[in-house]
């Protein structure tokens, strides 16, 4: 089971003039839930994981939502508004995710996030969070980052378009990932972050919705890699979906992540850390590149089947051996793999 999920709301009337207020909190249990916890401690909310092995739960949405007029804000701890793909298994087409998601973005952020329809089409987004992924121990790690955007809808709703980014300082010794590098001890700095999402979605005639995305993740001032006080990462991606009817749908999901210096995709514990606790990451640097492509059958407003097929492949930087994938612990380290996946969705 990857995600049995719960949640608790009361929606804020941004609709109406005056004043209004609202909730929302998530429970979230399963394989997913280890990923979804708030990183960074020191605190109880950085242990909101429970369970033994892969299995575990979290709470990766707790906030309120004040409401004066149209104009909203949020505080507390929610999802983060960068990128395509969601945490939230049905709010996304593909089984699997991108790399992007995976390891160039956060999930989860805490602190306030304020937004305003400028216009019927352009909605401005805004505020102030603690990193990444973290809870609400403020100030534990130092961390503090500016969270924001635009977004564009167009009127018959066929083009929706969003600018989104997160940049400050990162914080000290903060888990920047759950799938990242770059733990170490709690001295570490991760320096300052400048992360930034572009995501087009457009209809196409009747049936058909692309999707293009675009991302850019700069960390300056970090000591946290050897020989470096610099790293990176961007990607390019490409959604094609089409809708046969109510009930069948296909997507088709290209992707390329570049690692430059090898601290986000860690796939096959390749990186290794010196006596300073700094990664070494030299094995570890990479182009990535997907292929997906997939169905979804929807018989009902309940059920959801999601069968897909899929296609990794890496090519080396430098002194990368190429051999990336370690999905069976040692016993397959080549720099290609294909992944069938099937999961069924049931919404209650």
């Amino acid at each position: 089971m990857n995600q049995a999920w719960l949640w608790f709301e009361k929606e804020a009337d941004t609709e109406d003039y005056g004043f209004n207020w609202g909730f929302h909190v998530d429970l979230i249990a399963g394989v997913d839930g280890p990923d979804t916890e708030a990183f960074g401690g020191p605190g109880w909310d950085s242990t909101w994981q429970w369970g033994s092995g892969q299995y575990g739960a979290a709470v990766p949405q707790a906030y309120v939502q004040l409401a004066i007029n149209q104009f909203s804000i949020i505080l507390g701890h929610f999802y983060t508004i960068l990128g395509y793909e969601q945490v939230p298994s049905p709010y996304n087409f593909f089984y699997s995710h991108n790399y992007t998601m995976a390891y160039g973005e956060p999930f989860t952020q805490t602190g306030v996030l304020c937004e305003y329809p400028l216009t019927e089409s352009i909605t401005l987004l805004g505020g102030w969070t603690n990193g990444w992924d973290q809870g609400f121990q403020f100030g534990a790690n130092d961390s503090s980052t500016f969270l924001g955007g635009i977004q564009y809808e167009s009127a018959d709703e066929r083009t929706s378009i969003m600018w989104s980014t997160s940049a400050g300082y990162w914080g000290d010794g903060a888990v920047i990932h759950s799938g990242g590098v770059g733990g170490g001890p709690t001295t570490m700095d991760n320096g300052n972050i400048f992360d930034q999402s572009f995501v087009w979605q457009q209809m196409i005639a009747k049936n058909w919705t692309y999707v293009f995305q675009a991302d850019l993740g700069l960390n300056s001032e970090t000591t946290q890699v050897a020989g470096t006080s610099h790293t990176e990462w961007y990607s390019l991606l490409n959604y094609l979906f089409y809708n046969f009817n109510a009930h069948w749908a296909a997507g088709i999901r290209l992707e390329w992540f570049a690692d430059p210096q090898g601290v986000r995709v860690d796939r096959a514990n390749l990186n290794q850390l010196n006596a300073q606790g700094q990664t070494i990451p030299a094995l570890n640097r990479a182009n990535y590149w997907e292929a997906t492509i997939g169905f979804n059958w929807r018989p009902n407003n309940n059920f959801r089947l999601r069968p897909e097929i899929r296609y990794d492949w890496a090519n080396g930087m430098g002194t990368n051996p190429g051999h990336r994938f370690d999905p069976l612990g040692n016993a397959y380290r080549q720099a290609t793999l294909w992944t069938l996946g099937i999961d069924a969705l049931w919404l209650y």
